[in-house]
Parts: C-alpha cells; sequence; structure tokens
C-alpha cells in the first residue's frame, strides 16, 4: 500500500487505499473471467454488480484430516545410561 501511495505522490488514508484494492480486485476478476472491466464497472455503480459464476461440484470434496499421527519420539541412549539404570535398579 506504501508502494502504491508514494508512487502517486501523495499519501491517503488506510481505508481509502483499501477501497483502491477492492475496486481493482473486482476489475481483475471480471478481467480473468472475460468480462470486459468497463461495463463490469458501471453495472456495479449502477447496483447490478456483475458476479463470478458459482464453480460447479461434480465430486464430492475430499475429507479433511482431523488429525494427524504423530511420530514415536524415543530417547536417545548414552552408553552409560544402561550402566546407571542398573545401578540405580539394584
Amino acid at each position: 500500500a506504501k508502494v502504491q501511495q508514494n508512487t502517486s505522490g501523495r499519501l491517503t488514508s488506510e481505508k481509502r487505499t483499501q477501497d483502491r484494492y477492492t475496486i481493482r480486485g473486482y476489475l481483475s476478476t471480471a478481467a480473468k473471467h472475460s468480462h470486459n472491466m468497463m461495463p463490469a464497472m458501471r453495472q456495479a455503480i449502477t447496483g447490478q454488480p456483475w458476479m463470478p459464476p458459482r464453480p460447479h461440484l461434480t465430486t464430492a470434496a475430499p475429507p479433511i484430516p482431523t488429525s494427524k499421527a504423530r511420530p514415536v519420539i524415543t530417547p536417545r541412549h548414552h552408553p552409560t545410561s544402561s550402566a546407571h539404570a542398573a545401578a540405580c535398579r539394584g
């Protein structure tokens, strides 16, 4: 946002910058769907905004994993650890 503001030669409010990006995103989406930007802008201003088509779901979405199996972490054995364990037991 600051690069956009600095290249324009003036600083604007954050709200105004966000509005600019919202409009630009809307027009970019229209262009990606082969819709002309000017009619898309005109329709939005007149209260009849262009909306991209809803995607058609032909297959069920894959299930969302609820948990991942965690790897088992085993302690590393120090060469003297078995001797120490034996000494403590006996």
